[in-house]
C-alpha cells in the first residue's frame, strides 16, 4: 500500500504516527476510535477539478478525504490528500 504514495505523503503519514513508527494510515480515514456501527465502506468517489473526493463510512461515521492521484507506469500513486 505505501508504494502507491508519493515520498512526500509518505512522510506526511509517518510524522502523523504519534505511536512510533510506520505509516498513520487512520489518517486517511475519519480518526473516530468507534462509532455507531461495524459498518466501513466507500459510498462515493468523485472527481472534482484534479481531486477525487471519496466519501465513506468509518464505523458508521461519515467521512470525506480528498485525494490527488495519477497513474505512473500503471500504478496509481497518491501526490496529495486532504480530509474535510
Amino acid at each position: 500500500m505505501a508504494s502507491h504514495f508519493t515520498d512526500d505523503v509518505k512522510n506526511r503519514l509517518e510524522k502523523a504516527n504519534e505511536y512510533g513508527s510506520g505509516i498513520a494510515f487512520w489518517e486517511l480515514r475519519t480518526g473516530m476510535q468507534d462509532g455507531p456501527s461495524d459498518v466501513c465502506k466507500v459510498k462515493s468517489i468523485t472527481k472534482k477539478d484534479e481531486w477525487y473526493v471519496v466519501k465513506y463510512l468509518d464505523m458508521g461515521n461519515s467521512g470525506t478525504t480528498k485525494f490527488k492521484a495519477e497513474v505512473q507506469d500503471g500504478k496509481v500513486i497518491i501526490s496529495d490528500y486532504k480530509k474535510k
